[in-house]
């Protein structure tokens, strides 16, 4: 939105905001590191380059092919170093070229200048003096055609591009002086650059690869869109053609020319990709936006591109007073900063800052509709993290107008009712997007300018945190919450055209305001589908959501495809969740019932079990401290909640806690089977098919020699399972039939601890000695053969046998499996093995 005010009685209009990006590719540009020939300017001159200077003489080389090369005049002196540069003296020292330039500046052209620069006396905030030229090309008078660039002193903060045209003049500067800061000092190198589309009126400048706000200063009636082309001779550190005023005070290693805008990545791909050579530095940070680029907008409490430098701004209320709140060493909102400039006030979202790189920044100008972010002691979160808080009456607006052609949506959000985000309809025809909750669901809306529209529900809403996903490719509308089956309808409604109201954040059509937190807003326009897990990988592992989303890190982000997971530590960084459990601890305590309370407990920092979260469930401040039951162990593999191995008959739970101590085995938190020799199960329904390849890994230890601990089946047709019982000599059976088995086909090699080759255990007692000798162990076994030939496996249990019988007496801390050819981890055994005996401490 423009913001129109007065420089010394001058009218100008507020252009652009700080805003992040997704970071360009990188490729090979004259010997540096630079984003690809899309971006080759068209004038470059580089004083790191030899084939730009030698070292020698009074010529500095275009690089381009354009060959405007430069003649150093007066004796600007070369300097070889980190970087190569000429310093020029402020006095006389410039460099000419005596054609007459590039002509790139039409009235409807678009052009950008880069030059990296470092100041030998500083500029002034408060005085109009000194002034730095860069480059110009332009006659004396500003009212004739030409441009001249320039760091300047005073209201200017910083730099100015004056472009002239005939009988006026406009100027552009950043618009607060926060730019001058970033550049003004004596030390180091700056990239500075400024951007100019001529047919659109707008105008962008950038520090070190961060934009700022930008002003645009017309006098004598000036505009943009009009031809700056002429003549003049092109120059380097002077003000215009045969001015002697102004020359530049310091040392410059490039100058380019780009007959193009630069987008805000661009920018900043140049800046990372050459800061080595200038000895600066760069973040390694790589944030979800650098990955799946091209969103059309972005909100977060979390940094999510390497040139976001601002999350949102923020207002207390004790005086009104604003304060632009950035990021912590974690990617995190800046929480101290806002407490620190809160103090005991309460602190309101003016801005919430669109880190796309397309200024769609969310804004809210009236106090009493703005979301809280702290309530006068602390900064409000939602499970640790922080949020904004609505209260159904408020909202952002966006002055984004597209139209849609596919689409997606995620938000993390808490609440039971309003919408996340929304077009937001003016008269009829209301066509509309709506990314919302509404009567008791989770709800994706669309409506076209015919008024057909398509509604999709899921799930029921509930006041905790979720994931939500809105999905639109032209075909099909759906909706998915934390990675769980996206819920379609057919929705062939074509494009969806939002009305020039533009949008809400925190609101839907018709001002359907959201009551409850968002922490996280992110819109493409352009089908993700293909990288949904991926980007639900990314969110979950941030803020901690549930077990879904594609791992980045962790045993199953390097060993892919697993069909089943289960540990007391954390196997992927998009698993957040180990285990569910019940303490009994309600009044008839020894006996587990419904009326216990549940926990779910996740991973400390260490990505191990929580036990304190345990030891503080179990904690009875009156008496013995109660024992905890696994009622569900989670799946990290799978999404939604699919495989999770779960048990409703509170009888039959495992342990994890007895008087308040964590079991374990060899230091590390166990699951307890058998107990008293009774059948202790969790058990799930796959719905697997049947693969003639199963790679299975479980640190367990076998107490006594009968039991079975894990079995796979399609009703009474046992597949494969572990056997502990006597009375058979083979350990492994396929298609068991009732009473009538076929024990005899071994398809299955086993081996204990990662040691030694993997073979068939031929007889009962070998297996038993080998997998039932009271020890903590590592059992492996591969099916790689071709007797298997049923359908599909519909359900397995960890700890007994179908119907409880033959209970396993012992402990579970990990199982892993992997199916089918295309996950076969034969290859890859050894280093699983590694990987779990190292963790569990296993010899």
């Amino acid at each position: 939105m423009a913001d129109i005010s007065k420089v010394n009685g001058v009218a100008f209009s507020s252009i652009g905001g700080m805003n992040g990006v997704a970071k360009a590719s990188i490729a090979s540009l004259n010997g540096l590191s630079a984003p690809s020939s899309t971006v080759a300017p068209v004038v470059f001159y580089d004083a790191k380059n030899a084939s730009s200077y030698g070292g020698s003489g009074t010529t500095w080389s275009d690089l381009k092919s354009g060959g405007y090369d430069m003649t150093l005049t007066n004796g600007p002196v070369f300097t070889s170093g980190t970087p190569d540069h000429f310093d020029f003296d402020g006095v006389n020292d410039i460099a000419v070229n005596n054609s007459n330039g590039p002509q790139i500046f039409g009235a409807s052209s678009a052009y950008s200048f880069e030059a990296w620069v470092r100041l030998d006396g500083l500029l002034s905030a408060s005085s109009t003096t000194p002034i730095y030229s860069i480059a110009s090309k332009s006659s004396n008078s500003n009212a004739l055609p030409g441009w001249k660039w320039t760091l300047r002193s005073g209201y200017f903060n910083g730099m100015m591009l004056r472009l002239g045209e005939s009988g006026a003049t406009v100027d552009i500067t950043p618009s607060s002086s926060d730019f001058l800061t970033a550049i003004n000092d004596t030390t180091d190198f700056h990239q500075v650059v400024i951007t100019v589309d001529e047919s659109t009126a707008t105008a962008f400048v950038y520090a070190d690869g961060t934009q700022y706000s930008t002003t645009v200063i017309s006098y004598s009636g000036g505009t943009l869109g009009q031809n700056r082309n002429n003549t003049n001779k092109l120059c380097l550190a002077r003000y215009a053609d045969a001015s002697s005023s102004f020359e530049f005070n310091g040392d410059i290693s490039e100058v380019a020319i780009y007959d193009k805008v630069l987008s805000q990545a661009e920018v900043t791909a140049l800046y990372n990709a050459k800061a080595a050579s200038f000895g600066i530095s760069v973040s390694s940070f790589s944030g979800i936006l650098d990955t799946y680029t091209g969103s059309a907008a972005a909100y977060s409490t979390r940094r999510l591109a390497i040139a976001t430098t601002i999350l949102m701004r923020v207002r207390r209320d004790s005086d009104d007073a604003e304060l632009d709140i950035g990021f912590d060493s974690n990617g995190d909102l800046d929480s101290s900063a806002i407490a620190t400039f809160a103090g005991s006030a309460n602190a309101f979202v003016v801005t919430w800052t669109d880190q796309s790189g397309n200024s769609n920044n969310a804004t809210q100008s009236t106090s009493g509709s703005q979301p809280k972010i702290y309530d006068g002691s602390a900064v409000i979160t939602e499970n640790g993290k922080p949020a904004l808080d609505f209260d159904g009456t408020m909202g952002f607006a966006v002055n984004l107008t597209a139209t849609f052609t596919n689409i997606g949506i995620w938000s993390v959000h808490a609440g039971t009712d309003g919408g996340m985000f929304g077009s937001y309809p003016g008269s009829f025809p209301r066509h509309f997007v709506s990314h919302a909750m509404q009567s008791g669901f989770y709800r994706s809306r669309i409506r076209n300018t015919a008024k057909a529209m398509r509604t999709v529900d899921v799930g029921t809403t509930i006041d905790t945190q979720v994931l939500q996903h809105l999905h639109y490719d032209r075909t099909n509308l759906g909706v998915s919450i934390d990675g769980g089956t996206l819920q379609t309808i057919t929705a062939t409604v074509g494009d969806i055209a939002t009305s020039s109201n533009g949008f809400r954040v925190g609101g839907s059509p018709n001002a359907f305001s959201l009551n409850g937190s968002l922490q996280e807003l992110l819109v493409w326009n352009a089908d993700q589908s293909s990288n949904r897990s991926a980007i639900e990988g990314n969110i979950n592992a941030h803020y901690q959501i549930g077990n879904f989303g594609t791992p980045t890190s962790g045993l199953l982000a390097t060993y892919t495809g697993a069909a089943v997971a289960y540990s007391v530590r954390q196997l992927a960084n998009t698993a957040t969740k180990s285990m569910r459990i019940v303490v009994d601890s309600a009044s008839s305590v020894g006996t587990v019932n419904s009326s216990d309370p549940q926990y779910d407990i996740g991973f400390d920092a260490n990505g191990d079990l929580d036990t304190a979260a345990i030891v503080t469930a179990c904690n009875n401040p009156s008496g013995t401290n109660y024992d905890a039951y696994v009622v569900k162990w989670y799946d990290q593999a799978s999404v939604g909640g699919t495989n999770d191995a779960a048990n409703s008959g509170y009888t039959t739970l495992p342990k994890i806690a007895e008087a308040g101590v964590v079991i374990t085995e060899n230091g590390e938190p166990a699951i307890e089977f058998g107990e008293g020799g009774n059948a202790k199960i969790l058990e799930f329904d796959a719905n697997m098919a049947v693969s003639l390849y199963y790679s299975v890994f479980a640190v367990r230890k076998g107490t006594t020699a009968n039991g079975q601990m894990f079995l796979a089946t399609q009703d009474d047709n046992r597949y494969w399972a572990d056997l502990g019982l006597s009375g058979n000599d083979k350990h492994l059976m396929d298609g068991f039939n009732g009473d009538n088995g076929d024990y005899t086909n071994e398809w299955a090699r086993y081996r204990k601890n990662g040691s030694a080759a993997f073979s068939g255990i031929t007889t009962r007692s070998t297996y038993k000695s080998t997998f039932y000798n009271n020890n903590q162990l590592l059992m492996s076994f591969l099916t790689e053969g071709t007797a298997l030939n049923r359908s599909a496996v519909t359900e397995f249990c960890i700890g007994a046998y179908q119907g409880l019988i033959l209970p396993f007496q012992g402990t579970c801390q990990e199982f892993i499996m992997w199916q089918d050819s295309s996950s076969n981890q034969s290859s890859n055994a050894s280093s699983i093995e590694s990987n779990m005996t190292t963790h569990f401490s296993i010899s």
